[in-house]
């Protein structure tokens, strides 16, 4: 059991240091862009979304809508829980009755979460959209 739970916690750890260098690098690339110390690249982009790419992908999630917006995100965030379910039941060797322990809570939570924050999200990024248009 020692084993297994060590193998999961090098799994936690690397998963983890990887969030960390997204997040860094996420930082590192939004201040180099905004200080205009480099321009923005593609590979730029995958880390920093810049003000014009905003406004246009906002203007494309107005024309579908607010309810497609939240069921989108509903989706693929349902997916990516499951995925991660399907993951771990792989690396742990567990049986079928522990994926769906640790799936359904979690499946359970995001849904309200994103139930709850989604409009609220739909609502900054609206106000995000008109300032931005606003200070053209």
């Amino acid at each position: 059991m020692t084993k297994e739970l060590g193998f999961n916690m090098g799994v936690l750890k690397i998963l983890a240091i990887f969030l960390i260098i997204y997040l860094v690098t996420r930082l590192l690339f939004k201040y180099l862009i905004k200080s205009n110390k480099i321009k923005s690249s593609k590979i730029s982009r995958i880390f920093y979304t810049d003000d014009e790419k905003f406004i246009i992908n906002w203007e494309k999630n107005r024309k579908k809508g607010k309810l497609m917006y939240i069921l989108y995100n509903l989706i693929i965030t349902s997916i990516i829980i499951f995925v991660t379910s399907i993951i771990y039941l792989v690396v742990t060797g567990s049986g079928f009755n522990k994926l769906t322990i640790s799936f359904l809570p979690a499946f359970c939570g995001t849904l309200i979460g994103n139930i709850i924050g989604l409009p609220s999200r739909w609502d900054m990024n609206e106000e995000k959209y008109y300032n931005l248009l606003n200070n053209k």
